[in-house]
């Protein structure tokens, strides 16, 4: 035995044996699990860690999150609860000022989000050119669907009056001609900039954000990184393969790949590259594919019009035989797709696309899955099951999201929102993460509102729609064992029982004894990922 850890509250997930008091790493493995007799089959050098009363659970997984954007938006202006445009204005200029940055130099930033405003809208790009007409800014919504650049930016970017819009994308114009300097979906493209980054330069970030997720309890990732960065999707793998092979990974990454059309997909074939490609710290997943775009936003495909917006429905970003296609296509090379649908309109474009995939080339052990899988109902979700489908969710949306869906679809579709309890008790498999940076990474944040459906502040204090409340127990698995199963790596991590890799994490408090309202107060002790102690907290 390497390390002997007793005296805990352990938390196994295992229907064998759920809780323990003592564990035994042996190498990268879990050599046993069982009472703090296991210390009498310590060998010389053997490190013992005497847990007091902590509690550990299986390695946490977030299926779905993005970390290369996560670490990029890091140097940008974090606009995250800006609750008036002048504050988020305000915001943009100390950063340019504490920063000194140059003219003509861009200026980024993310997190903005109209529904918080005072001023009750969007900003446009004279709020834009308010704040600076010298440097090029760019600032994106919280949801990622929906930027505003101001004339300066779009100056530089060639983007005027005679700009054509692409497919799946949309942008106004005012009065005057020009665009107001919102962009929506694909047509974010547009303002896009930057110099392209060398490996090394990747390598470097994708670490920063790693480490963020080990100190945050996190031992899997399910990320989607290969559009995220100036630079190649190839380039990106080859960052990962590079710190995969130095040792040098702190958490597993199973890479949901970008690859949004069928000439990129293709290509990504006729490179050597397919789903499994990589090791046990980084391989190659699903294929990530978005059909529409968020609820905040309005961008998210309904199949009626926003109750708040008469006449827009949102954007779906593919046409019914364009989805197909490209499922289809995955699909032939044994490649599940993981598809980004919120409204109910892509979850149903999504659902069709499957079957005509599975129906023009049976292939029955292939689970594709959708990503959020918000706006639904009893048919949507029974189609769900009935087609094996995964749920990749974020419980932490629910934080936001319950004081706006009902403005914006009605409260009978807002009731179908992350139906969490009615989707596991339909035996369809969910899975939990947090999309971050559209939201925090923290997987206590996402616990709590599982298990609350409230939001930061205790409201409702009854939850929101509290029928679909989870307990800690159905929660947490979400982040374990349901977590290492969505990203093809149950059997190996999820559950602590012996032969099982040996990634597990140390909370100062044990989870199930705590009232719900504070669960987002417990802390990470210790991350621990292949039998290396990956993060400890520093004890003032």
């Amino acid at each position: 035995m390497d390390i002997i850890l007793i005296n805990g509250r352990i938390h196994t997930q295992d229907p064998e044996r759920p809780f323990a008091s003592a564990l035994a790493v042996e190498g990268n493995r879990i050599a046993a699990v069982g009472g703090n007799d296991l210390i009498r089959r310590a060998g010389a050098g053997a490190q013992i860690i005497d847990l007091n009363g902590r509690c550990v659970t299986p390695g946490l997984v977030d299926s779905h999150m993005h970390t290369a954007h996560m670490a990029l938006s890091l140097g940008e202006v974090q606009l995250y609860g800006c609750k008036s445009l002048e504050q988020m204005k305000q915001a943009v200029r100390d950063f340019i000022r504490q920063r000194q940055i140059p003219e003509g130099q861009w200026v980024r930033g993310c997190g903005w989000n109209q529904d918080l405003f005072a001023e009750g809208r969007l900003p446009d790009r004279h709020d834009l050119d308010a704040i600076s007409d010298r440097h090029p800014i760019v600032l994106a919504r919280v949801c990622g669907h929906c930027l505003v650049a101001n004339s300066l930016a779009m100056q530089v970017k060639g983007v005027g009056p005679g700009t054509v819009c692409p497919p799946g994308g949309s942008f106004s114009f005012s009065e005057d001609g020009q665009p107001d300097g919102l962009f929506y979906e694909d047509a974010m493209a547009l303002m896009r900039s930057g110099e392209e980054m060398d490996q090394a330069e990747v390598e470097a970030l994708l670490l920063s954000g790693m480490r963020q997720a080990a100190a945050l309890g996190l031992t899997a990732l399910g990320s989607e990184d290969l559009g995220a960065l100036p630079c190649s999707w190839e380039r990106v793998i080859a960052a990962y393969h590079a710190l995969a092979r130095r040792g040098e990974m702190p958490v597993r990454v199973v890479e949901q790949c970008l690859l949004p059309d069928a000439e990129t997909l293709l290509d990504f074939f006729e490179r050597g590259y397919g789903p499994g490609w990589g090791d046990d710290f980084f391989r190659l997943g699903p294929l990530k594919l978005l059909a529409d775009g968020s609820l905040g936003a309005r961008s998210a495909y309904l199949r009626s019009d926003y109750q708040d917006d008469p006449g827009n429905c949102g954007i779906p970003l593919y046409t019914q035989e364009q989805l197909d296609r490209m499922v289809l296509t995955a699909h032939r090379r044994g490649m599940a797709v993981a598809i980004h649908a919120i409204g109910d309109g892509a979850i149903e474009m999504v659902l069709n696309a499957v079957a005509a995939a599975q129906a023009r080339c049976p292939n029955p052990t292939l689970r594709h899955g959708i990503i959020h899988c918000q706006i639904t109902d009893t048919a949507l979700l029974k189609r769900i099951q009935t087609q094996r489908m995964q749920v990749f969710a974020q419980p932490v949306f629910l934080e936001y999201d319950l004081s706006m869906a009902q403005a914006r679809v009605g409260r009978a579709l807002a009731s179908t929102s992350y139906a969490f309890k009615t989707m596991l008790d339909l035996g369809i498999p969910v899975s939990a993460g947090s999309d971050c940076p559209v939201e925090s990474l923290d997987p206590l944040c996402g616990l709590y509102c599982a298990v609350t459906r409230r939001d930061y502040q205790g409201e409702p204090p009854a939850g929101w729609f509290p029928e679909q409340c989870l307990s800690i127990q159905e929660a947490l698995r979400l982040y374990t064992v349901a977590g290492a199963q969505a990203l093809g790596l149950g059997g190996q991590t999820g559950i602590l029982a012996p032969g099982m890799l040996a990634d597990f994490t140390v909370f100062d408090r044990d989870l199930y004894a705590l009232k719900p309202d504070a669960i987002r107060s417990a802390q990470v002790e210790m991350t621990v990922m292949d039998g290396k102690v990956r993060y400890q907290r520093v004890q003032s």
